[in-house]
């Protein structure tokens, strides 16, 4: 996510030129760091909020975001925009208490629901609501 009126990033050899903004903390660390591996290397912030207002206020080019979160962004923030998404894996976990009775169930209950298909289902509804084609896509795998 960029300031708004900047150029859309088309490549991965263009968002290696920006100047990147992430929050602590978050996936999106490691996939700047790892993937993107930008020139200068990206400064990290306390929050993703801290990270966004860096961008609005022009101290760097481009945060890396969650996709859904980058676009509730900027319906509500005219200073940003969408300018490219990652096509990095992301990867989620369900935190329960340490020792917890319920592991082998929410363990199970995933394992369902990926072979069924649910999450997949569910990955697609978010894109179909929220994607954008018309965005480019920066890709960092194969």
């Amino acid at each position: 996510m960029g300031a708004a009126g900047d150029d859309e990033i088309p490549d991965l050899a263009e968002a290696r030129t920006r100047t990147w903004a992430v929050a602590e903390d978050t996936t999106e660390v490691d996939v700047v760091e790892d993937l993107v591996n930008p020139k200068d290397e990206a400064t990290v912030y306390p929050s993703t909020a801290a990270a966004l207002a860096a961008v609005a206020d022009g101290e760097a080019d481009v945060a890396a975001v969650d996709f859904i979160r980058a676009v509730a962004e900027v319906e509500q923030n005219p200073k940003l925009a969408l300018l490219g998404q990652i096509n990095a894996p992301q990867h989620y976990g369900a935190l329960l208490p340490k020792d917890s009775d319920n592991l082998a169930a929410v363990s199970s209950a995933i394992r369902a629901l990926t072979a069924d298909g649910t999450l997949g289902d569910l990955t697609q509804a978010l894109l179909d609501r929220y994607g954008d084609p018309s965005v480019p896509t920066i890709r960092v795998t194969q």
